[in-house]
């Protein structure tokens, strides 16, 4: 395998971090996902202990 220059490692480097975050940023805007109320829903029920 021929070596690669410091400068092209960085390069690949900076591409594929790019690419990640650009991934995770569409996948967290595209994706709507409404946790709220069902997340109060679950609170409330979780906490009406009867003993």
């Amino acid at each position: 395998m021929p070596q690669m220059a410091p400068m092209w490692w960085t390069m690949l480097f900076l591409m594929f971090n790019s690419m990640f975050l650009l991934s995770n940023m569409l996948t967290y805007f595209i994706y709507n996902i409404n946790n709220k109320m069902k997340f109060n829903k679950t609170l409330k029920n979780q906490m009406n202990w009867k003993w």
